[in-house]
């Protein structure tokens, strides 16, 4: 089965960051996979003073090949995400989902995937209830 993942992986920190990688890592095992992750995660204002990168050590990090493109205030990224799957015509768009802040770019893609592709969209919510 051809996929295309999208979600945080290293040098983003956080359980689905490594959630996501560790997904990647055993789809690979069985298909292929195009992984495409984020160039940039959050605006500066929205988490000022405080990091989403992983304060691991770079050789202690899980880590996994993948695209770094998606920025969230970028259109211009998501058009390119677009881009990108739709050339590639996987079997099924897997989507990371855990705070409202993602719903434009993430509406967006579904809504280009669902009338451009035939491919199948499966979302993974992380957290359905925001915890803060």
């Amino acid at each position: 089965m051809r996929i295309v993942v999208i979600g945080p992986t290293y040098p983003f920190r956080g359980g689905i960051a490594h959630y996501t990688t560790l997904l990647v890592q055993h789809l690979r095992l069985r298909h292929s996979v195009r992984f495409i992750s984020y160039l940039k995660q959050y605006p500066k204002w929205l988490y000022p003073g405080n990091t989403a990168m992983d304060p691991s050590p770079s050789d202690t990090a899980l880590r996994v090949d993948c695209d770094r493109i998606l920025t969230p205030m970028s259109f211009l990224s998501w058009w390119r995400t677009f881009r990108i799957i739709k050339r590639e015509a996987p079997d099924l768009l897997i989507l990371q989902w855990w705070t409202p802040f993602w719903s434009p770019m993430l509406f967006f893609l579904t809504r280009m995937i669902r009338r451009y592709t035939k491919t199948r969209i499966l979302f993974l919510c992380h957290h359905i209830i925001s915890p803060d």
